[in-house]
């Protein structure tokens, strides 16, 4: 919940945010580049009342930071992967920290990762 009482939450497919009543405030839907490769959400956190954080799994997963109120992609960068392994386990929980950094959990892969803003490993 946010602090103006309306709801974000991503459903796989997608992320929304709607008010109390139920109007949808904002959606994204996953990218679908081609019909053999589907995109999948599961982690998203709200920055402000502005912005949200989220991972695109998929081939490639992508970390993403939109502006919610106008739309733009502040952030679109490429993350590391197996394309071997399952596009569904890839990621979950990506948060920003408290300095600016992206911390992300590789669930398939059983570790966390923190990076800089300029995703260098810390």
């Amino acid at each position: 919940m946010l602090s103006n009482g309306n709801i974000l939450f991503n459903r796989m497919a997608n992320i929304a945010e709607k008010t109390p009543d139920k109007k949808v405030v904002w959606r994204y839907d996953c990218h679908v580049p081609n019909d053999a490769q589907h995109m999948e959400i599961h982690a998203c956190q709200p920055l402000g009342l502005d912005k949200v954080i989220f991972v695109e799994n998929g081939l490639p997963p992508r970390l993403q930071v939109v502006n919610i109120r106008t739309g733009a992609i502040e952030v679109n960068h490429e993350l590391p992967y197996d394309p071997a392994l399952s596009i569904h386990p890839q990621f979950r929980r990506a948060r920003v920290t408290a300095d600016g950094d992206y911390l992300l959990a590789f669930l398939e892969q059983g570790y966390v990762v923190e990076y800089d803003k300029n995703f260098k490993e810390i």
